[in-house]
């Protein structure tokens, strides 16, 4: 449906393709609250309905329930604004320091670190972004990925694995990825695809845990019929249980949904941030085969030990089954290179020169200088003089 037309409109694409799904969470929300207040509705205002049904010689249906919690829903609006403003907070507050203790991550210096230094600190000027804190993580694990919620405060961090993998030109383009990541606020659009997920997906984890802990539906239903006889009273009859029960399962249903689809959109969203990022390091290495090189080591040997899934998000590699994985298979990636920025997709690896501190005008991309003006060429870059 929405055609690219060469690298800028790959990162176009993708970018809109990330505002739709965003747009996905808000509809979710309303249909997760709408579906709490019919489980409120069908537990507390039975006896209410029952008593104004019996009133008007009727009997209480489904839609008087629906009706009901659609209403209190549309009242109460303000309930679920201020509680995802509350997980929203805590997630901003934390989300930094979570991802360092689950990695272990620590801050470098220049002069214990000085080819990652140099590497991040000519990148960023290149890229019009403040001096990244430059950590490192202790894993073998070939893996880096970039926090903070805006250029100010934000964070590079490469494992130890990466380091000793890579030679300069490949590194340069994993941190290129990353510092992209900074420039479009990746970070703090994962954060908000991460609350919302969270906050869609906790209620109704727990919910599927109470189903998978029944014997059968019926069990279920007895606990329903036992919450609702607990707030009636004579003039109850079996039809009105019978309206509650089929709304609890329709709540239910609701939830399952927002708890599927929550997932969903959150994985995607991740997946197009990465080809995005993928882009932008195009853009400021002039190198799509270093970053095709790079994505090869890196594939397989990503994995971080008893890292949780939401902080696998923000990492440049995550492996897991397309529709529930927060990246793109590895294979994807590189064959967008290779049609979007003219990568080679059967590049080799290249020597590693990890060993060799190169003058820094090895590390600045060739042609950066005026980059805002016109467009650059993408494909190979010519072999440097040293």
């Amino acid at each position: 449906m929405l055609q690219a037309n060469g690298l800028y409109g790959h990162i176009q694409r993708n970018a809109l393709k990330s505002a739709l799904l965003l747009t996905g969470f808000v509809a979710l929300t309303v249909l997760f609250w709408y579906a709490w207040c019919i489980v409120y509705t069908a537990i507390f205002d039975a006896t209410l309905l029952n008593r104004i049904a019996r009133r008007h010689r009727t009997v209480v249906t489904v839609y008087d329930y629906l009706g009901r919690a659609a209403d209190r829903a549309v009242s109460l609006w303000w309930v679920p604004l201020v509680l995802s403003g509350i997980w929203f907070a805590i997630a901003y507050a934390t989300h930094a320091a979570l991802i360092r203790v689950a990695t272990g991550a620590r801050p470098i210096t220049r002069r214990e670190q000085p080819r990652l230094y140099n590497m991040v600190e000519t990148l960023s000027i290149t890229a019009g972004l403040p001096m990244p804190r430059v950590e490192i993580m202790p894993t073998d694990a070939m893996n880096a990925y970039a926090s903070g919620l805006n250029p100010d405060d934000a964070v590079v961090a490469v494992s130890s694995g990466l380091l000793d993998a890579l030679n300069d030109d490949e590194l340069s383009a994993v941190i290129a990825h990353e510092l992209t990541h900074i420039k479009n606020y990746d970070v703090r659009f994962m954060v908000v695809a991460t609350v919302f997920a969270g906050g869609l997906t906790l209620l109704g984890n727990a919910v599927a845990k109470l189903w998978s802990g029944s014997s059968s539906p019926t069990a279920t239903e007895g606990a329903a019929y036992g919450v609702l006889v607990g707030s009636h009273d004579d003039d109850d009859d079996s039809g009105t249980f019978t309206a509650a029960a089929i709304s609890i399962g329709i709540a239910i249903a609701f939830m399952a949904l927002t708890h599927i689809f929550a997932l969903l959109i959150k994985f995607a969203i991740s997946r197009s941030r990465e080809f995005m990022a993928d882009a932008g390091a195009i853009e400021l290495t002039k190198d799509p085969d270093a970053l095709v090189s790079a994505l090869q080591k890196i594939s397989g040997n990503d994995e971080i030990p008893g890292l949780d899934s939401n902080l696998q998000a923000m990492m440049i590699s995550a492996s897991a089954e397309r529709l529930f994985s927060t990246h793109p298979p590895i294979t994807d990636r590189i064959s967008a290179l290779n049609t979007y920025a003219g990568a080679n997709i059967d590049v080799q690896p290249r020597r590693s020169s990890r060993n060799v501190i190169r003058d820094q005008s090895t590390v600045l991309p060739a042609g950066a200088v005026g980059f805002g003006g016109q467009r650059p060429t993408f494909g190979r870059r010519r072999a440097i003089n040293a």
